[in-house]
């Protein structure tokens, strides 16, 4: 018996009240799409203006307004952004970044956007933003790329083509239903904000500015609690597929206030590392050195039980005693000594020496009651972050789901 899927074209799940098959139509049949402002430097004010929305406002989907650029320069109609407008980056140096969009709100009217983004005007927008999340949409703009910029053109997002349902009314219901689930999503990551906030500043009000009840603290330096152990040096003739080999950890398996990632991007090499260098649950892996000054002091917990695994050269390994450990790396007296650190430096390369993490210092509480509460504190606010990231992963895993089961 053949499938549904293969006798109509139709999607696997649908809402009842809507049947028959899609048809097959290209976004220049629903819409038209309009590239932004070209403006000078002499435009760009501090202060009133237009807001000029660039890629860099565009976040995981949604609009994010932490670095604007205004312009003084009269804005043609047409460019002016309205309320359902869908904002796409059409333009950058950056191939990952062709094709993110965001769909505008009430809020995000009255303003414009630069000459390397596009907006896409339809009365099936809210429809259209969830095309935008489908493979079909990325192979069609990896496809399009131009071969000597990273570009789509008005021309290529006119011809992107999707199955889409005839009756207007499915396709604001689809579109109604997903946004929702986007909402959902986009304030579950806002709640994860605000908990990583919270934690930052009792980590800082804490550690950063000392603590304890009887106001005693000792002044003690990393390398009075632990010792610094620096990478594993290899060639590319020692990387291998063999995933039994020893693994290395690179600063792109490092995000600060979070697990090791053990599971993506690490390589394997044939190379052995020493005793000192096989990482154990508990070290802590620092970016030492890095292209770019801000990785540089990229630090995390290596929490995994994996036999064999290591890092690479440009990270070392911290190994601590103090039950506070992992925290100190999380404060901002952390971030100003890498920053000091960085600036003491020669080179063309940003980066820091063992010397420079044994020799932070740091406030921390003589009392062992005063110890207890804060390791108790802090870790009470990283499990609220992880029940909060993981009832994020189920949404995301409930709309990837839908996205599958309801377009076709």
């Amino acid at each position: 018996m053949q499938s549904r899927d293969s006798v109509f074209n139709v999607p696997a799940l649908r809402f009842p009240e809507f049947s028959g098959e899609w048809e097959s139509k290209s976004l220049g049949e629903i819409g038209e799409s309009l590239i932004g402002l070209t403006y000078s430097p002499s435009d760009v004010v501090k202060e009133g203006g237009t807001i000029v929305f660039r890629s860099s406002n565009i976040q995981n989907g949604v609009m994010d307004y932490g670095d604007l650029v205004r312009v003084s320069k009269k804005i043609k109609d047409a460019i002016v952004t309205r309320e359902g407008d869908l904002l796409i980056c059409a333009r950058n140096g950056s191939t990952r970044l062709i094709g993110k969009n965001a769909l505008l709100r009430k809020s995000d009217e009255g303003q414009t956007f630069g000459a390397f983004m596009m907006v896409f005007r339809s009365d099936d927008n809210r429809f259209v933003h969830q095309l935008l999340s489908t493979k079909a949409y990325s192979t069609q703009v990896s496809e399009n790329l131009g071969a000597r910029i990273n570009q789509i053109t008005t021309r290529n997002f006119a011809e992107y083509t999707f199955n889409m349902p005839p009756i207007p009314e499915e396709k604001e219901k689809l579109g109604v239903f997903l946004e929702l689930i986007n909402d959902r999503i986009e304030t579950q990551s806002k709640i994860i904000e605000e908990l990583n906030i919270l934690r930052s500043a009792l980590i800082d009000k804490y550690i950063s500015d000392g603590y304890g009840q009887d106001g005693v603290q000792d002044i003690v330096t990393l390398g009075d609690n632990g010792v610094f152990i620096r990478g594993l040096s290899y060639s590319s003739s020692d990387v291998t597929d063999h995933v039994e080999m020893t693994g290395v950890i690179r600063s792109n398996n490092l995000e600060s206030g979070h697990p090791v990632d053990t599971d993506t991007n690490v390589v394997f090499v044939r190379k052995q590392p020493s005793k000192e260098q096989q990482l154990v649950c508990g070290d802590i892996v620092i970016c030492m050195a890095n292209g770019s000054s801000a990785l540089v002091g990229k630090a995390s917990q290596y929490q995994a039980m994996k036999d064999n695994m290591t890092v690479g050269a440009f990270c070392g390994i911290y190994r601590g005693t103090h039950p506070l450990t992992k925290w100190i790396f999380m404060s901002s007296t952390y971030s100003k000594a890498v920053a000091n650190a960085i600036q003491g430096g020669n080179g063309a390369i940003a980066n820091l020496h063992g010397e420079d993490i044994l020799a932070m210092r740091f406030a921390i509480p003589r009392d062992c009651g005063d110890v207890k509460r804060l390791f108790e504190l802090f870790s009470a606010c990283d499990a609220k972050i992880i029940d909060a990231e993981r009832i994020l992963a189920q949404y995301r895993l409930q709309k990837r789901f839908l996205m599958q089961k309801m377009f076709i």
